[in-house]
């Protein structure tokens, strides 16, 4: 009886000690988060979606000059390579065509590039900081993971994590660049030598690189949903376990623990769903300016070798339009990088929370 009684006022005393906790999701927001989204991103009812398309809005009113400058100096050597090219049909002397053939090419190859280069710059930039933007925001999700119960998930998910971000950055952050800049060296002797094409050398190339990131893409986002769905039945079968012990060993307060355990995994679950949202988002308005930009530039070169085909520059049409799917291949590996990323939060952001479950 004395036991009992003695259980009893322990209870009652630890119940009356105030505990404390984060409630706001802003509470668990990280700097690079913070620093992605827009100031005015949050209100009282949720997200401001218009703080999101003012964001767009202002990152293309910035973006637009830039694209202009580079398409206007495009077009600018095109025009004189068109003069050139004219030149080299009234000319009598074979030599002299081929000197004024090769120094267009030239022109037009080292414009090409200095606005590849440019590009690729800021691919390699906004790469850098998707890998310190996740490997800043592993920690919140596994204590996250940790205060739903989900203790076995959280261990599995740092070290998928910390797999997933090492294999990013050897194959994205220090494989892409070199391998782009192999291709449109490919592109270059192509239009130089006339006699040798090396297109399919920079499409095998390409190809294999692209099979080579999906295939590495694929089986982390494999292993970590499957790793998922084995961790969870053992979490819940250990609060479970918890939940049980102390409805029998605590009388009277013991059963009230289910209640409460449940209205702290419905409020862990909102924030998981609220913080995985504004990380999807961070993500996305990170990776919204340099999107933007390299899809400009591909229509920009799309635009110039179309016009290189009507002033009869079939050398030139072939390097800018190398380069337009240069472009294009770029963008789909930094989407498809930013997507494997997004399929990994949204796993976070659905798991659902063991305790009260």
């Amino acid at each position: 009886m004395i036991k009992r009684l003695a259980v009893i006022v322990l209870s009652l005393i630890i119940l009356v000690i105030p505990i404390n906790a984060y409630d706001d999701v802003s509470e668990y927001i990280t700097e690079e988060m913070e620093d992605a989204l827009p100031e005015d991103i949050l209100v009282e009812d949720g997200i401001s979606y218009n703080a999101l398309w003012n964001e767009l809005i202002r990152c293309v009113t910035r973006i637009l000059p830039v694209i202009l400058h580079n398409m206007t100096s495009i077009l600018s050597v095109v025009i004189i390579a068109s003069i050139f090219n004219t030149l080299g049909f009234s000319v009598v002397s074979a030599g002299i065509q081929s000197c004024l053939a090769y120094l267009s090419c030239g022109c037009i190859a080292m414009a090409v590039y200095s606005v590849l280069s440019s590009v690729w710059e800021e691919m390699v930039i906004l790469l850098s900081r998707i890998n310190t933007f996740m490997t800043t925001l592993t920690p919140v999700t596994t204590l996250l993971y940790s205060m739903g119960g989900n203790i076995t998930t959280a261990a599995v998910n740092n070290t998928a994590m910390s797999i997933i971000l090492t294999a990013f950055e050897t194959l994205c952050y220090h494989g892409i660049r070199p391998m782009l800049q192999i291709c449109f060296g490919f592109s270059i002797v192509s239009v130089f030598s006339g006699s040798i094409d090396l297109k399919p050398v920079a499409a095998f190339v390409r190809k294999t690189y692209t099979t080579v990131l999906v295939f590495a893409m694929t089986s982390m986002i494999c292993i970590l949903s499957l790793q998922n769905m084995l961790t969870r039945p053992k979490d819940s079968l250990s609060i479970r376990t918890i939940k049980f012990a102390a409805a029998n060993s605590i009388p009277i307060v013991g059963g009230a623990l289910g209640e409460a355990m449940a209205t702290v995994g419905v409020g862990i679950s909102a924030i998981r769903g609220s913080f995985g949202v504004l990380a999807i988002l961070a993500l996305a308005v990170m990776m919204l300016p340099s999107v933007i930009s390299m899809w400009l530039n591909k229509i920009s070169f799309s635009l110039m070798s179309a016009v290189c085909s009507v002033f009869g520059l079939t050398r030139e049409e072939s390097l800018i339009s190398g380069a337009a799917e240069l472009m294009n291949f770029a963008l789909a590996i930094t989407i498809s990088s930013a997507m494997m990323f997004i399929i990994s939060i949204s796993v976070f952001a659905t798991a659902q929370g063991v305790v009260g479950g």
